[in-house]
């Protein structure tokens, strides 16, 4: 770049004041004389003179000449504010967060009032923080300048903007979110070139400094080059030929090392290639990385010559012990070249025993007669062989192939480290023959040790799991042989088991005791009885005893899941569900007469739930088969456990008859089973609905599936998620109906709730240091007894249902759009939308869409008529899902609240924060949606209405 452009003449201007005898000089770079001479008058000094003295780097108008010049109204305020930047100069060296502090204190006391002042202030003090060498402070207050410029559509001066980023770039401090957005945005205000040859200062600049340009950098710069006329290739070379040769290169994200590795052209580059040979990027891929040194021309080169290529290896081996997965996987080009030049490391010793590294290196090295240094350590001696894995002299079945079986089945019945780790085939085949018979020997065993013996007597429980659809069908083969092998040795098809309310006399847990030909034993629930079949009067067929199979059903039941499972797999796209019913169709009907919505049959009876699968990720074919996340799929496993807990077996295997491979699960006969488990479904949840509850009620337990509400029952840490699950629902269920009645039962039986620091009031800062045996967010069910929620509480109760969304004031407030369109003269819809913007606490576009039934045209149309008729400002603020607010201070979003105007903050329960912090998560108002829309309609009409002045 040339730096000519980057630099002005440095002006020394002279003031004269009737309070100072000798005259004030101030030296400013001369494109920014105009605007200090414009802020010195306002407090009184007079400019005398202007005089030349040298150049300067171009810095930005900065705070406060150009907070001056630009509102001179303000110059009092301004003032203040210098003091505090004077303040930070001084401060910021020994106490650095302290000047954070008082930044974000100044942003909330002004923020509200006049949020232009505010940007040029954040910048100063970024300026103060980079002198200090705290780029990382600095990058904080140059975002948060953009972000106050977005939140507000504050009007931005193309020129200043420009400069502003040129001099933070230069600084290493323009984070990659103010960066990307700068390329998104930089068209609009600049001539295609112009934004082209820009941006693309803005990148190199800050990666002279040293700082990485972000991973999507080389796309941006692309698009802007190609808006400007440029070829991709020309673009291409612009880019890599200054960057490539930066401090910043061998920092650049992995993915930016890619792009960038297959444009470079191939010819010989010897200053690149000594910087690729002597430093490896940290995180390059290896194979880029090597196709770098291909392409500059040094591979060849350190092929030739031992000691090059011994140092080189060794620098290698040294990164992929500090950076594990680099070398994780083979990169073939790098073992086909060790093995191709054995004479460049014969006798050579190297350190390749570090858990990064992939076997297939030691291999080749030994091959090529290189030596190794020392054996494996610890976590180092792991190694990946087909679907095991080797700890140390131990084989134990790897995720996910074998390991969600093992935890989920497995565990069951072998216990002890001499079971699990079990590598001996005979030992385990030994130790289930002496499970399955204790007393065969002719010696009573009660040292069995079984631990929660779900396995043992569910053996429909067993063939609906691997009757599921997504079971992968090479696994359903593995573990069917696996349960085969249980009924050989006698553990599967032989023993019924029924669960004892009491015992006597009482057992310690994993103690057992031989009664009468049965098998009694405590495990962590409670007490269990083995009854084996032909030994023993066995129980009723209800409840456990009912998921008993005798051996033959058992093995039979096995081979036609495999025979399924076989025939599926040669289908191109095998149906998800059964022969004859899909598997949507059976958890519709399951969702009808239970209280689980359909997602959550749909994951249990699909075939991607495991004990221990929250742990994992699960494959990628279920989860696009379902539409699912990671995340939801945890939390949907999350409820079946809490709810469900061992009582899984019994809901699931309740499902299974002969037929059940062309029928499905018996739907009927679940859900008795239901109703005999949690009483009569209270309500019945659709998937949406569940979406938004489905964090709160994860960790609840049954208490919010139960007929019988009792929040107590819950463990105290989470009896707050399950209130504000209840008051995400309450806008959900028609006033007056059942549903609705049940909830307010519900949330009224938190009246008696008790929580630590009950004396801090709701409402009231929000300082965590108050909260001394407690979290602000435990606080929320005391709304119930404080009153907050009386009338929402009666609403449900004894309001009257509407025809339409609550949350649409066409029909939950028609009066009071058809006086706003009146009022304000704008059509029906511009009304109805405004008076959402007014009242709403989450009125994001897919949201408003959602509850008024629009097309995005329509809510665009809607949109425009505000901002024409200035009743709103469009903005960009983070998290809030629109472009439209009303205008005033805005709340940032928090952790538990995604953002709102500072306007609405009487309609809710909100602590006293400058951020948006709503006592309960879900935001409600504190009134019924007829009666909230009715409250900010007459504000609005009494003068009290939205601005910078609130």
């Amino acid at each position: 770049m040339n730096r000519s452009t980057q630099q002005h003449p440095l002006i020394a201007l002279s003031f004269d004041n009737a309070h100072y005898a000798a005259p004030v000089v101030r030296l400013v770079p001369k494109p920014q004389v105009a605007a200090e001479q414009a802020a010195l008058k306002h407090f009184g000094f007079t400019p005398t003179s202007q005089h030349m003295v040298g150049v300067t780097h171009t810095r930005a108008g900065g705070f406060a000449a150009w907070d001056t010049a630009a509102t001179p109204q303000e110059a009092i305020r301004i003032a203040k504010l210098v003091a505090d930047v004077a303040w930070a100069r001084t401060t910021a060296r020994v106490h650095p967060r302290a000047v954070l502090d008082r930044f974000y204190t100044v942003r909330a006391q002004l923020e509200s009032q006049t949020p232009h002042l505010l940007p040029a202030f954040f910048e100063e003090g970024a300026r103060v923080l980079v002198g200090l060498g705290r780029e990382d402070l600095a990058k904080q207050f140059f975002g948060c300048a953009r972000d106050i410029e977005d939140i507000h559509a504050l009007p931005i001066d193309p020129a200043r903007r420009a400069a502003v980023f040129r001099e933070f770039a230069a600084y290493g401090v323009a984070g990659a979110g103010v960066l990307r957005k700068e390329a998104t945005v930089v068209s609009r205000r600049m001539a295609p070139k112009n934004a082209y040859e820009y941006f693309l200062g803005v990148v190199l600049g800050q990666a002279e400094r040293g700082v990485p340009a972000y991973a999507g950098a080389m796309a941006d710069v692309r698009r802007l080059g190609t808006q400007a006329g440029l070829s991709q290739a020309q673009v291409d070379e612009d880019f890599c030929a200054a960057y490539v040769s930066s401090a910043a290169f061998v920092r650049s994200p992995g993915s930016l090392i890619h792009e960038i590795v297959r444009v470079l052209p191939a010819r010989k580059d010897p200053e690149l290639g000594c910087v690729l040979r002597d430093v490896v990027p940290r995180r390059a891929a290896v194979g880029d990385y090597i196709l770098g040194l291909q392409k500059t021309g040094v591979w060849d080169e350190l092929v030739r010559d031992s000691s090059a290529w011994c140092g080189w290896l060794e620098m290698v081996f040294a990164h992929a012990r500090r950076y594990r997965e680099f070398l994780q996987s083979p990169c073939m080009e790098l073992v086909d070249a060790i093995t191709a030049h054995p004479e460049l490391v014969a006798g050579v010793s190297f350190d390749v025993t570090h858990v990064g590294i992939h076997a297939v290196y030691r291999e080749a090295l030994v091959a090529a007669g290189a030596v190794y240094e020392g054996t494996p350590r610890g976590a180092a001696r792991e190694e990946t062989l087909g679907n095991r894995t080797v700890f140390g002299d131990g084989v134990v079945p790897a995720p996910p192939v074998l390991g969600d079986a093992a935890m989920d089945v497995l565990h069951q019945f072998f216990v002890g480290p001499q079971a699990f780790y079990c590598d001996r085939v005979a030992l385990a085949h030994r130790l289930a023959e002496v499970l399955a018979a204790p007393q065969a020997g002719g010696v009573v065993v009660d040292q069995v040790g079984l631990y929660v013996p779900l396995g043992v007597g569910c053996e429909k429980y067993i063939l609906t799991r691997l009757a599921s659809p997504l079971l992968d069908p090479d696994v359903a083969e593995e573990l069917c042989v696996f349960f085969s092998w249980c009924v050989d040795v006698g553990l599967a098809g032989r023993w019924c088991m029924e669960k004892l309310e009491d015992f006597s006399p009482s057992l310690a847990r994993g103690q057992a005791m031989w009664v009468n030909s049965c098998l009694v034993l405590r495990d962590r629930e409670g007490y269990v009885r083995l009854t084996e079949k032909g030994l023993a009067e066995p129980p009723e067929d209800s409840g456990w005893a009912s998921l008993f199979l005798p051996a033959e059903t058992f093995r039979r039941g096995l081979a036609d899941i495999l025979t399924w499972h076989s025939s599926r797999k040669t289908d191109e796209k095998p149906r998800l569900g059964w022969e004859n019913v899909a598997l949507d169709e059976v958890a519709q009907a399951l969702a009808m007469d239970t209280a689980f919505p359909p997602i959550l049959w749909r994951v249990l009876f699909a075939g991607v739930y495991t004990e221990v699968g929250s742990f994992y990720s699960w494959p990628e074919h279920q989860r696009k088969a379902l539409k699912l996340s990671n995340r939801a799929l945890g939390q949907a496993e999350d409820i079946h456990h809490g709810c469900l807990g061992s009582e899984l077996a019994l809901v699931m295997g309740a499902g299974w008859h002969d037929d059940y491979l062309r029928t499905g699960p018996q739907v009927h006969q679940i859900t008795t089973m239901w109703r005999e488990l949690f009483g009569t479904p209270w309500i019945h949840l659709d998937d949406a609905t569940f979406t938004d509850i489905a964090a709160d009620v994860a960790h609840t337990g049954a208490a919010f599936f139960s007929s019988q509400p009792d929040y107590q029952a819950v463990e105290p840490r989470y009896q707050h998620t399950l209130f504000d699950a209840y008051l995400r629902l309450w806008d959900q269920v028609a006033p007056g109906s059942v549903p609705a009645c049940n909830l307010a039962e519900r949330i009224e039986a938190f009246r008696s709730y008790q929580v630590a620091d009950s004396h801090i009031a709701l409402g009231s800062t929000l300082d965590p240091s108050r909260f001394k045996a407690s979290e602000p967010a435990e606080h929320s069910p005391r709304a119930v007894a404080e009153g907050y929620l009386d009338e929402v509480v009666g609403y449900l109760r004894t309001g009257t249902p509407l025809v339409g969304d609550a949350h649409d004031p066409k029909h939950s407030a028609p009066e009071c759009v058809a006086e706003a369109a009146h009022t304000l003269g704008i059509s029906p819809d511009a009304a109805r939308y405004f008076l959402q913007l007014l009242a709403l606490a989450h009125p994001g576009d897919a949201n408003i869409k959602r509850w008024n039934g629009w097309k995005p045209a329509q809510l665009n149309a809607a949109s425009q008529e505000l901002v024409a008729a200035k009743l709103v400002v469009q903005a960009e603020r983070k998290g809030s899902g629109r472009k439209v607010f009303v205008p005033g201070g805005w709340l940032n979003k928090s952790e538990t609240g995604v953002g709102l105007e500072v306007w609405k903050k009487p309609h809710y329960l909100l602590w006293d924060s400058p951020a948006h912090c709503p006592i309960i998560p879900s935001c409600p108002p504190l009134v019924p949606y007829p009666e909230l829309f009715r409250h900010v309609w007459q504000r609005y009409v009494l003068g009290d209405r939205p601005g910078y002045g609130h």
